[in-house]
Order: structure tokens, then sequence, then C-alpha cells
């Protein structure tokens, strides 16, 4: 998990930045917190001064020239070998070429006048210590304090604890610095998010297409009923495997939304086939459904269950998805098998007062 913090002025961001790194390294839950620039680096600048400059006849970019020519080198030109184009490069010999310690005394050649003069006698070297690495976000400076997480926390507790702290010292920074939490917990929310704001998408399809499969709109609000269902067992299991709630909860509970509407539309079908082709009664059709339709509904969870099991239990970045299916589809699967038949008698009234089960089969035979 991070902290990206934003501002102008290197040295108050910085400050900014070490009260966030101490604040990390107090939290029980933290390691090795560090930031993205790096450690410092000593940097030369050259300060001219354009009097005493203009006076020997020097001008800036005599300054800039003669530095290049004698530290790093200036490409003069090209020559071809072939297809290649090999770079030609002036610069003084090794024996020549002045250290950073004896820069001063580095020889400034005027194209004006075509003599040299110190560099002393025009500028003035500066030492300063300033990152080795600069990033930018939106055109501004940006710091990123980042930290390990330690067995047994999860990224959203830190980051929430975090995210109040913050709020509080953000209100004495100057104007202009701001902050945004990332990490696992801010990708984990503009995923959910970007899921969210499709999924109203997907729900429709899904019950047009119910609509058109069943050809009525009694029997998709049944199967939509049973998906709440599933969410009961996905929160006893987040308790009882001590997990937690994340982005790969919310697909583990999508993927088990379509397990649970599959189950609803093969108990559903078979009410229907015992009704129009069976010639079955509506309450005996509904009890023989659930009967013949137990064993393949069973042997469906009993297979996912089974293949989740070891990702489940290995501990991997994918275990709460699987904690979610798991449990979640092994207490829909109950209830489904109760509950879908106890809808879909309210929903067409059908009455099991009277109900007499070696009755019913004796005379529909």
């Amino acid at each position: 998990m991070g902290v990206r913090l934003t501002g102008k002025e290197i040295n108050t961001l910085f400050e900014i930045a070490d009260e966030v790194q101490q604040k990390l390294e107090s939290m029980p839950g933290t390691s090795e917190v560090s930031e993205n620039w790096g450690s410092w680096a000593k940097k030369f600048y050259i300060r001219i001064d354009q009097a005493k400059a203009r006076r020997a006849g020097v001008s800036s970019q005599d300054i800039a020239t003669s530095l290049q020519a004698g530290l790093s080198g200036i490409n003069v030109t090209h020559f071809r070998e072939d297809v290649d184009l090999i770079p030609v490069t002036l610069r003084s010999v090794q024996a020549g070429r002045p250290g950073l310690d004896k820069l001063e005394n580095m020889q400034v050649f005027s194209q004006s006048r075509g003599t040299s003069v110190p560099l002393s006698q025009v500028a003035a070297v500066e030492i300063r210590w300033e990152p080795a690495k600069i990033f930018r976000r939106d055109r501004s400076r940006a710091v990123t304090v980042s930290s390990e997480l330690k067995d047994g926390f999860t990224s959203e507790a830190i980051s929430a604890e975090l995210a109040d702290w913050l709020k509080v010292q953000s209100e004495h920074w100057p104007a202009g610095y701001g902050y945004e939490v990332t990490g696992a917990a801010y990708e984990s929310g503009k995923a959910s998010g970007a899921i969210q704001a499709k999924m109203p998408i997907g729900v429709m399809v899904i019950i047009m297409l119910l609509v058109w499969q069943f050809n009525s709109i009694r029997k998709p609000l049944i199967i939509l009923c049973t998906i709440p269902m599933s969410l009961i067992g996905v929160v006893f299991g987040l308790l009882i495997m001590d997990s937690y709630f994340g982005i790969l909860t919310f697909l583990g509970i999508i993927s088990l939304a379509g397990i649970v509407v599959n189950n609803a539309i093969v108990l559903l079908d078979r009410v229907n086939i015992e009704i129009t082709r069976n010639g079955m009664r509506p309450d005996l059709a509904i009890v023989v459904a659930a009967q013949r339709r137990l064993r393949p509904i069973l042997v469906t969870t009993a297979t996912t269950i089974g293949g989740l099991l070891p990702l489940m239990l290995t501990g991997s970045m994918f275990d709460t998805m699987a904690i979610a299916i798991v449990f979640g589809l092994a207490l829909a699967t109950v209830l489904t098998l109760g509950f879908i038949p106890l809808l879909y008698s309210l929903f067409y009234r059908v009455s099991f007062k009277e109900f007499d089960y070696q009755q019913a089969i004796s005379e529909s035979s």
C-alpha cells in the first residue's frame, strides 16, 4: 500500500513525506517503508555572473558548449558505414579532461574573441543535494510513500486508518499540496468501480434472456430472488476463514451468482416439463422436479467445491474468491432446493394444504 503526495516545492513536499513515513513506521501492520524518489545525489550548478562574462566576451552559450565538450562531449557529425550511422563526438582527451574537483579551472572558449578564460572568472560552481529521480503527476511533483504489510493485516484496514490521519493532517498543509491513497486498496476500488458501472447492463441482459427463455416475468423474478441467498454463505465463509472482502471476493460473488442462476434455471425448467409434458398437477410437479434435479445440482456443487478447495486452502492471492464461491455455493444450493419451490408455490398460488404424495402419484400414473 502507499500514499501519493503532490505539490510544487520539493523541500515542502519531502517534509510532508517524512511525516507520512513516520506515521507508517509507527503503525503495527507495516514494514519496509520507503519513497520512490530514492537517495538524493550531488549536483553541480553553474551560476554565471553576466557582468563579468560580458567583459570577458563570453556568452552563456560559450560556457555551456565548453562544459559539454570538456565533460560529456558534443556530437558534431555522423560517419556512415554501410547502413549504420556512427556518431562523431568532440571531447577533450582523458588527460586534459577536468575532474569535478577542478571544474572551476576549466577553460571557457569565447567564440567571438577567440580567447579562453577560466570558468571561475565568469561563473561560480555550487554543489546542491537534489533527488536523483523526480516523478510528476498531472504536471505536479509527486512522491509515493509505500510500505509492505505484515502477516495478518490487510491493505483495506491500514488504508482506512491512514486516510483518517491524512484527512486531519492535510488541513495544516500549505495550499496546493494533496494526497491520494494508492496500493492494493486503491486498485481494488478502481476495479470495483469499473465493474459496478457496467453491472446494470449485465443484469438487464440476464433478465432479458430469462424472460425470453421462460416467456414469463414471474420465473425470472424467482431466479433473481435466489441470488441474495448466496451472500449469506459468503459472509459466513469470510468470518469462518478470517478473511476479508476485496475485489477478488467481489468477482467470486459474480461467478457464484451465475452458478446459482444456472441451478435455479435447471430446477424451474424441470417443473415446467413435469406440468406441460407429463401433465402433472403443479403441487406434484414441484415435488417431483425437486427430487429429479437434486442429484444433478448436488453433483455440480460438489465438483465445483472440490475443484476450488485447493485454491482456498493454499493461501494464494485468489483464496478470497475461492472462499466466496465455496461457502456461498454450499449454502445457496441448500437454500435453492428449498427456496425456489417455496417461491414458485407463492408466485403461482400452489397450495399444499391437502397434498398427499402417494395419492398424487397414483392419480398422475
